[in-house]
């Protein structure tokens, strides 16, 4: 029951309508970074194949012979476009962590403080600054989650090892799908539990003021331990409405059809409601397992 709680209290507090305001911040980010590299990746496209069938067997398709065309006669944008991917994926990183800091702010000073955020406009000087105060703390927590991280790679390897020797030198197809299909939960499960476990270090870091991060880490290491089973059953209850949200969105990209410039608009316009309510869920999970942590 504690569990349900938690996942209510979450998506009503991630639901307050000047809480909504902190999801069009969310998106607004996302749609700066994404239209960057819309630009770069349009731009090299059009430099590189023109107005030519490729251009065209591109517009339809990606097949091999774009893809040999690309990189023959066009390694060295290649390789800019992909240095200028891997820049902005960890301009992407470091915006995430400061924005995390700004929710949890916003959702842990609306309690404690009387008439918070009870002004009008008050959302963005209050949110910017939650953001700005736990960046660097938030920064450190990443630098030492390293070593969970490379526990889970090096626990994971090892795995892999044991259940690989089961079909090495076999032909049994079957079993290694199977087999595959056991490594790749495994997986999810660790990065989703180190994922959590950083999430309730951010909350405890901001709900107590704490700038003792790495004693916050382990003492949320072992937190997260001693209560197993609320934290992973409010974390999966919360990725399901993910996963939920998300195949709504990948049925409705399946069953429209760019045929025109109309349609592509409506497209695009509700691809973007999409991802705004990614950022939603993302404040929704950070306010579930905010209620869960703080009536313990």
């Amino acid at each position: 029951m504690k569990i349900w709680k938690s996942f209510l209290s979450g998506i009503k507090l991630a639901a307050l309508r000047r809480h909504l305001k902190m999801a069009l911040v969310l998106w607004g980010f996302n749609f700066i970074l994404g239209l960057v590299f819309y630009f770069l990746a349009a731009d090299f496209f059009s430099r590189a194949l023109g107005n030519s069938a490729l251009a065209e067997g591109l517009q339809r398709k990606m097949d091999f012979n774009v893809i040999f065309e690309l990189v023959a006669h066009h390694g060295e944008g290649l390789r800019t476009l992909r240095e200028a991917a891997l820049l902005l994926m960890a301009l992407f990183f470091l915006v995430s962590v400061f924005l995390n800091g700004g929710i949890l702010h916003i959702f842990t000073a609306a309690g404690r403080e009387p008439g918070f955020m009870g002004e009008r406009g008050r959302l963005a000087p209050d949110f910017f600054q939650g953001a700005g105060k736990y960046f660097g703390r938030f920064c450190r927590l990443c630098l030492y989650s390293l070593l969970l991280w490379v526990t889970f790679i090096f626990l994971f390897l090892i795995i892999s090892e044991i259940l690989g020797s089961l079909y090495t030198g076999g032909t049994n197809e079957r079993l290694m799908v199977f087999i595959f299909i056991i490594e790749a939960a495994i997986a999810l499960f660790f990065w989703f539990f180190i994922k959590m476990i950083l999430d309730y270090t951010q909350i405890k870091i901001v709900l107590e003021d704490s700038r003792f991060v790495f004693r916050s880490f382990l003492q949320m290491i072992a937190w997260v331990l001693s209560h197993l089973g609320k934290t992973l059953g409010l974390y999966y209850l919360l990725l399901l409405l993910g996963l939920a949200w998300m195949l709504g969105e990948w049925g409705w990209e399946a069953v429209i059809p760019m045929s025109s410039p109309a349609l592509m608009i409506i497209f695009f316009l509700v691809g973007q409601i999409f991802i705004a309510g990614r950022c939603w869920l993302r404040m929704a999970v950070l306010a579930g397992q905010l209620d869960l942590y703080s009536s313990r």
